[in-house]
């Protein structure tokens, strides 16, 4: 099974022709993707520390509606 028509598809697809033909499109994909990831080492690392025991010393209660 060949891949090339795979590979043909996703270079006209719309999404991707957007990024590829507009000043703005791969910056703003950029972008996003870096503040995702940000976000996502920010989240591991405040777990890690929890669980060391080094951050987020004081727990507080759930509100439970």
């Amino acid at each position: 099974m060949s891949l090339l028509p795979i590979f043909q598809w996703l270079v006209h697809a719309p999404e991707f022709t957007w990024v590829r033909d507009s000043k703005w499109g791969f910056a703003v994909v950029e972008m996003v993707h870096l503040v995702a990831f940000a976000g996502l080492g920010g989240a591991v690392l405040l777990s890690d520390l929890s669980v060391l025991g080094v951050g987020l010393q004081r727990r507080q209660a759930l509100l439970v509606l």
